[in-house]
């Protein structure tokens, strides 16, 4: 009986933990498509920044792909359950934001490493 209290306990233990975290990242993810959607269609100049709802900050990079051009990425925070550890909406196809003027979002302390990683490996020397 106290073995299957411990896996009960574990169990429901371990669906609180994913139930917060995938409603913790919601608002995040609410953000980037209000901004992808607001600015899916207008030519940008690279890197762009914006704020969707919940006020969260991003930054757009080029995709190389004319029907979906941008990847939005928000650079302070860190998503602990996507692959690369980001919050980004979009996929690069062809590296068209050129490394330079990505300089002043890496240099901001508040920039996550996931996200700095991403941005340096996503963009054109």
């Amino acid at each position: 009986m106290g073995a299957a209290l411990a896996v009960c306990a574990v169990g429901i233990g371990w669906y609180g933990t994913v139930v917060y975290a995938e409603l913790s990242r919601k608002p995040v993810y609410a953000g980037l498509q209000y901004i992808d959607a607001r600015y899916r269609d207008r030519h940008l100049t690279l890197p762009a920044k914006a704020t969707g709802t919940n006020a969260v900050r991003a930054v757009a990079i080029g995709t190389g792909d004319d029907r979906d051009p941008y990847v939005w990425i928000v650079p302070t925070l860190t998503d602990a359950a996507s692959v690369d550890g980001t919050f980004r909406l979009g996929n690069v196809v062809r590296k068209t934001t050129p490394c330079a003027t990505l300089r002043p979002i890496l240099a901001n302390p508040a920039t996550q490493p996931a996200a700095a990683r991403y941005l340096r490996h996503n963009c054109r020397p």
